[in-house]
């Protein structure tokens, strides 16, 4: 068990309590083995992941530019509710699901394919695409950046899409 304690100086530890009976062979009891591991630092850096996560999910879905993770195959880890709104889907509905099961697109397919081998981002600008689920929409125009997250030995391992709807100012444009 996890227990605080006081040290003689007055500060406060958190310590891993552990007992073990000690037992001969035919099972009498002769003592038990106590272990005590100080976790404090370990609790701290614990409680410190725990609230950087958090503001960074705090900030992951408080803008207004989509962001989707997923890995090398294209799967989904982690969207943005940006990003879960604009197909009117809540954020869990993209979790495992793949992109191009989603969103096929033979170019763009390509694209993130090259982006894989290649381990280099890319920026596209004004990408026309079409909602399947929404031909209503018409087509939209995004600007768009994939970009590739590496571990520690640069194979990649994933990428992150962040897109912009730049579809208003195209069509004035396009107007004009």
């Amino acid at each position: 068990e996890e227990i605080e304690i006081e040290c003689f100086d007055g500060t406060h530890k958190l310590i891993l309590n552990s007992a073990i009976p000690v037992c001969d062979d035919l099972g009498q009891f002769h003592g038990v083995f106590v272990v005590n591991e100080d976790v404090t630092e370990r609790k701290r850096a614990e409680q410190a992941l725990i609230q950087s996560n958090e503001l960074i999910g705090r900030a992951f879905n408080s803008i207004d530019v989509l962001i989707a993770y997923m890995d090398r195959d294209f799967n989904f880890i982690q969207v943005n509710e940006a990003y879960a709104s604009a197909d009117g889907h809540l954020v869990e509905y993209y979790e495992g699901k793949n992109h191009f099961d989603l969103y096929p697109n033979a170019e763009n397919q390509s694209i993130f394919e090259t982006v894989v081998k290649s381990g280099q981002p890319i920026s596209l600008h004004e990408k026309p695409f079409t909602f399947p689920e929404h031909p209503e929409y018409g087509t939209t125009y995004w600007d768009w950046t994939l970009q590739p997250v590496k571990d520690s030995a640069g194979k990649v391992e994933g990428l992150v899409l962040s897109l912009r709807d730049v579809s208003a100012s195209r069509r004035a444009r396009d107007k004009l």
